[in-house]
Parts: C-alpha cells; structure tokens; sequence
C-alpha cells in the first residue's frame, strides 16, 4: 500500500517530467525470495486516469484496465530479488531489485496538491519444490480416481 500528495518542483519534487507538472514518485524494493514475473499497480482516488504503456527495463508489455485504475506489467525477465548485505559491524542492507513508479500530469490541471493511494500486487515466479509438489499430489489424485473406477 502507498499513499502519497502531487506536488512541484517548486515544492522540492525533482522526479516530475517538466517542471510546471505535479507528481507523485514511489520507490518499491523487491524483497521476495524469487523474482515478481507480473506485476499489477492498482491506483485509487484519481478521476480520469489513463496509462500509456512504454519501454520498460523489467517486463516486456503491460495492460491497462478498463476502468484505468489498474496496470498489470508482464513478459521479459521481471524484477530481480534485493540481497541482503551485511558489514563487518552487523548492519545489513537489502541492495537491488528496486522499481519505482511516477504519476505525472500538468499541476494546472488540478493535480497539485492531490492525494493518491495505492497498492502494488505481485506474482512471483512459482519455486520449483511448490511445483513438484503439485505434480505429484495430481499424480496420486489420478491414481485414485483410476482405482475407483
């Protein structure tokens, strides 16, 4: 979940396109243990939103919905798992598998000052043992409906 206010440069937001624009930016970190091969932004309180999708670093192609609130970004390698370093003083950090997301339109318009919220919903890649697992349970559930039968 984010919640975040539009504000300008001249507010001290140096992620906005231009400066006459308003803009909220997120950073997210991927702390999963696999990679997020799908990733779906939902995002509230805005009227009118549209997306256009674009090149992306992560994902090979994304999706608005209908109704504009939601994108779904999918395909390429996907975002990669943060590691976790540690120092010689026991401080650890987690490094990499950071995405962020902007929201930017004309502060004019009436976005300055505007009050977003969101969530962001991840899928990662299934771990192999999950899979295994999955097959062998089908596996013994034929088996037993072959028995019945």
């Amino acid at each position: 979940m984010f919640e975040a206010t539009a504000t300008t440069a001249a507010e001290g937001n140096t992620h906005c396109l231009t400066p006459s624009d308003a803009c909220v930016f997120e950073v997210f970190q991927n702390r999963t243990s696999q990679a997020l091969q799908t990733l779906t932004i939902a995002i509230n309180d805005l009227q009118d939103f549209s997306f256009q999708c674009g090149d992306f670093l992560f994902f090979a192609s994304c999706s608005p919905s209908e109704d504009g609130h939601q994108v779904t970004f999918s395909g390429g390698p996907g975002i990669p798992v943060a590691t976790q370093q540690c120092d010689e003083e026991s401080e650890c950090q987690f490094k990499g598998g950071e995405f962020g997301l902007l929201i930017d339109a004309t502060a004019s318009e009436g976005f300055d000052g505007q009050f977003v919220s969101g969530q962001v919903l991840t899928t990662p890649e299934p771990d192999a043992g999950i899979l295994m697992l999955s097959a062998a349970f089908a596996f013994g559930l034929l088996k037993l409906l072959r028995r019945g039968a």
